[in-house]
C-alpha cells in the first residue's frame, strides 16, 4: 500500500487521509480494509495534484489558527497544570509545522 492522499467517495462526507491511515483487519485468514473512519464507507478515490495542494495549506492555515487559541489560552491561564499541557500542545504543533515546512 503506498501513501497516496484519498478522500473518501461520499460528497456528504469528503475526510481526507492516507492511503497508509487505511485499517487493514484479518478475518478468517482474509485481510479487508476497513472503510472511512468518519462514515463507514469503502470506497475512495485518489486525490489530484491541486486537491491535495489546497488539504496540505487548509491543514497549516488550521493549525496556525489553533496555536493562536492556545496562545491565548497560555496568556490568560492561571493554573499551573493548564500551562503546562498547553504549552506541551503548542511545542507539539510548532514542531510538525516545523517538519511540514
Amino acid at each position: 500500500m503506498t501513501d497516496s492522499a484519498i478522500i473518501c467517495s461520499k460528497k456528504k462526507c469528503s475526510h481526507r487521509m492516507h492511503e497508509s491511515e487505511l485499517v487493514t483487519v484479518k478475518s478468517d485468514g482474509i485481510a479487508r480494509t476497513q472503510g472511512c473512519p468518519k462514515c463507514g464507507c469503502e470506497s475512495y478515490y485518489m486525490m489530484t495534484k491541486g486537491q491535495i495542494k489546497w488539504w496540505e495549506n487548509k491543514k497549516k492555515v488550521d493549525c496556525k489558527s489553533k496555536l493562536e487559541r492556545l496562545r491565548e489560552i497560555l496568556r490568560t491561564a492561571t493554573d499551573l497544570h493548564v500551562i503546562e499541557e498547553v504549552s506541551a500542545i503548542i511545542n507539539k504543533i510548532e514542531y510538525q509545522l516545523r517538519i511540514e515546512s
